[in-house]
């Protein structure tokens, strides 16, 4: 018998939403320096990130996002935003690996993409949460996902990523032409 433990979810979904869509065209997107070493434009600030106050639609639309990740793993909770900020990449653009439970606790993260440049094949990798993986590899079919040390999407314009705060990720050097804007959120839950 084989029972597969300490799994790590990974939600995703495409939500066109003309409502998310106009409300975001109306923001301007001011690109300024990150307090980390690698190369994003960001609002991200390493005391509080209130951007989430200026997307109400956005926000109703990742907490519906985040209300089917959590049934779909058969949690009932209550999520609240934490915070939320914007990150603009350019070419040769990138941001190196990182997670999300820098400040006090946060549950599940994720990002929406709000524009990508035609024709992108840019991505954001997350790696395996276990730590023996960076060591050694158990001998396995590598066509089984649970023995991937990596994982690797390509997000679209309108894509929604969401997964555990404690996940590793990072975004490789841009290679496009053009602008890649994504709002990436922290949201703590209650379990009810």
């Amino acid at each position: 018998m084989i029972e597969n433990w300490f799994s790590t979810p990974i939600y995703f979904n495409t939500c066109k939403n003309a409502e998310v869509i106009q409300e975001l065209d109306n923001i301007n997107f001011i690109q300024k320096d990150n307090p980390w070493k690698d190369k994003v434009a960001t609002n991200f600030s390493l005391e509080s990130d209130t951007f989430y106050l200026q997307t109400p639609c956005l926000n109703m639309l990742m907490k519906q996002e985040v209300n089917k990740y959590l049934n779909e793993c058969n949690i009932c909770a209550k999520v609240n935003i934490k915070e939320s900020w914007y990150n603009v990449y350019d070419k040769g653009s990138y941001q190196g690996l990182h997670e999300h439970i820098f400040r006090d606790t946060s549950h599940i993260s994720g990002v929406y993409y709000y524009k990508i440049p035609e024709g992108s094949k840019d991505e954001i990798d997350f790696n395996t949460p276990s730590p023996a993986h960076k060591f050694t590899s158990f001998p396995c079919n590598f066509s089984n996902s649970i023995y991937y040390r990596k994982v690797v999407y390509t997000p679209t314009e309108d894509f929604i990523l969401l997964f555990p705060s404690f996940l590793e990720h990072s975004v490789p050097k841009i290679e496009t032409e053009g602008t890649r804007i994504s709002i990436a959120y922290n949201f703590t839950i209650e379990e009810t």
